[in-house]
């Protein structure tokens, strides 16, 4: 066999792997953003239903509500962006497709004017070259 050919080779199932991978770490992002906010959503009924079943003494305190990590929306909007990036999403399939309020999602969108931009018929997507 030719060394050249054997060499080429090489480097072409490299590339394909190197590919994968990343198409594999976009996926479990937008997974991950996917599973937060059922996540989040479940804890709170739980909490709910051991307040029911705990019984106790009245009612109980009012809790804190808990604030979302930082920049998690931003992250789970532009993973939302990402899966289609050529079509783009309305508002109200991105907050569908996020579990996220629609005016959660709106203010994200509107404040980075760099990364996501609103198209034609009020299609939502991201900025060409700003899907890092």
């Amino acid at each position: 066999m030719d060394r050249e050919l054997i060499v080429g080779t090489i480097a072409d199932i490299e590339l394909a792997i190197a590919e994968i991978m990343a198409r594999q770490m976009q996926a479990i992002a937008q997974l991950e953003a996917e599973l937060a906010a059922p996540k989040g959503r479940l804890a709170v009924w739980r909490k709910c239903l051991e307040e029911i079943d705990g019984g106790g003494d009245g009612p109980a305190p009012p809790q804190k509500k808990k604030r979302l990590p930082k920049n998690h929306i931003f992250g789970a909007l532009r993973a939302c962006l990402r899966s289609a990036a050529e079509s783009g999403l309305s508002l109200q399939d991105i907050s569908s497709q996020t579990s996220l309020p629609t005016a959660s999602c709106s203010r994200v969108l509107r404040r980075y004017p760099a990364v996501f931009v609103k198209g034609e018929q009020e299609l939502w997507t991201l900025v060409e070259g700003r899907d890092d």
